[in-house]
């Protein structure tokens, strides 16, 4: 289980299988139990991959953004806890930080997306994936190497070593967003993560 980030910077909970031939993403339900969407990247497909820290780019005023939205979610949180019973301490913690590590593999050489496809955030056949490390990994209990990007970095290199239109770069993946208000609020929130609100799960 890892995390994938889209191209609005939203973080969102996905099963990542990683076999001989392709990468499988599956969006699963944990709380309804029941698969939501399929995707399936051939490794043929695959003609670059970077994996490196996750960083905004230079001039970004996203890590302001983000400080200043989780700042106002905790000071929220602090004065409700009494009566969020539903969700534990554990838990909130568990979101608490965001990952550093990443891997981007690409299928169209990263050419730049057509206005429309990026200015969309419902845009599916994005030629890229972007994912990191599920917050699971920072837990105790929990097998590290099921939520641990570097461990899938690692084998997907290994498999990938043989392929020479593959081009492999070890360097920062830039995630493009200047100013996602939106995506700071969706993730601080951890709406692209499964969990129990009474009768709802999102």
């Amino acid at each position: 289980m890892r995390e994938r980030i889209d191209h609005w910077d939203s973080e969102k909970e996905r099963l990542i299988f990683l076999t001989e031939h392709s990468i499988i993403c599956l969006k699963y339900d944990f709380i309804a139990l029941r698969l939501l969407d399929y995707c399936r990247v051939s490794l043929k497909q695959l003609d670059g991959v970077i994996t490196g820290k996750i960083k905004y780019p230079e001039n970004s005023f996203m890590p302001k953004i983000n400080k200043a939205v989780d700042y106002l979610r905790d000071r929220f949180s602090h004065h409700f806890r009494s009566s969020l019973q539903a969700e534990s301490q554990a838990t909130t913690d568990m979101f608490s930080q965001r990952n550093q590590n990443g891997v981007c593999c690409f299928w169209n050489s990263r050419e730049p997306l057509p206005f429309l496809k990026k200015w969309n955030p419902w845009t599916r056949n994005i030629p890229w994936i972007t994912l990191t490390s599920h917050p699971l990994v920072q837990q105790d209990g929990h097998s590290k190497a099921n939520y641990d990007i570097d461990n899938f970095s690692k084998t997907l290199v290994e498999l990938l070593d043989n392929k020479k239109t593959c081009e492999i770069k070890y360097q920062p993946v830039i995630i493009e967003n200047y100013l996602g208000l939106v995506s700071a609020f969706h993730n601080a929130n951890h709406f692209g993560f499964f969990k129990s609100h009474g009768k709802v799960s999102f």
